[in-house]
């Protein structure tokens, strides 16, 4: 009976434990939507400005500073929206939500493009949702480039999971892309200025080591979700961990990783990590 007793008070302090370690971290949780902005610089192109919008996945649209679609009525006009990925994945059930975020996308910019994340493969709403991009203009870009005139080109990486599946493995991943990009830049002039939409960060150093572009834009990373200090526990275990968010150089390559707006379903919240729309602008 004794025995028993000190078990059932073992599960308990256990209970009580995680009990409190839950309203700790609950208690520190990131739901602030934020607007970063990063200025860069080229001689190759006019002045422009844009939004990055990735990684929605399944949350709300309301964050603790306000809903998402007025945040984003009041921003000033930009010159192109980027949703890099991710905008539904397999615990979706509509795509109403991704419905508002367009059409606020669409009342503050007319050019708007999509790449695919890592989850649209098999998300169930990925048919509506590409049914939607049409219905509100929103160019899905897989694998080819938008010119926008004579020397400004946006092109568009299909996620290397519809080429390989979700279990291949980096280097396959690595290859297919790699094929991909050879069969993109054919035509490609590294006088020009060239844009890439390519929601995984992890291929940075191949693309800025074998490629010419002078901007890629990425999301996938959620910024971590979980830091500690400036400490991210999961880049112990992900192969973009040198590129979780913010912005890089590597030759003539900038890259720009947005932290995204949702989580991921095995930990459903922020912790010193607040989701974030990306705003870059671009001048001599």
């Amino acid at each position: 009976m004794d025995i028993f007793k000190r078990v059932l008070r073992i599960i308990a302090y256990v209970m009580f434990s995680f009990c409190i370690i839950g309203l700790i971290i609950c208690g520190v949780s990131s739901d602030q939507l934020d607007i970063v902005s990063y200025e860069l610089k080229s001689n190759k192109v006019d002045s422009f400005s844009c939004l990055v919008i990735s990684d929605y996945h399944h949350r709300s649209l309301n964050f603790s500073n306000g809903n998402m679609i007025d945040i984003l009525k009041k921003q000033e006009r930009v010159d192109y929206i980027f949703y890099t990925g991710d905008l539904v994945d397999t615990h979706s059930k509509s795509v109403d939500d991704i419905k508002e975020i367009f059409d606020a996308g669409n009342s503050i910019s007319g050019s708007s493009y999509f790449v695919t994340g890592n989850h649209e493969q098999y998300a169930p709403e990925w048919e509506a949702l590409q049914q939607l991009m049409h219905e509100k203009n929103v160019t899905y870009i897989k694998d080819d480039h938008i010119d926008i005139n004579e020397h400004f080109h946006i092109y568009g990486l299909e996620d290397a999971r519809f080429k390989v599946g979700g279990g291949a493995s980096f280097k396959k991943r690595e290859e297919a892309t790699k094929a991909s990009l050879d069969e993109m830049t054919k035509t490609f002039n590294k006088d020009d200025f060239n844009i890439l939409l390519d929601h995984r960060p992890d291929n940075f150093k191949m693309i800025a080591d074998n490629y010419n572009f002078d901007l890629v834009i990425s999301g996938h990373t959620h910024g971590g979700q979980f830091k500690i200090g400036n400490w991210i526990p999961s880049t112990v275990a992900l192969e973009e961990s040198d590129y979780m968010g913010g912005t890089y150089h590597r030759n003539n390559t900038d890259l720009v990783v947005s932290r995204g707006l949702g989580y991921s379903a095995m930990m459903p919240l922020r912790v010193n990590c607040n989701p974030e729309i990306v705003k870059i602008t671009v001048s001599k």
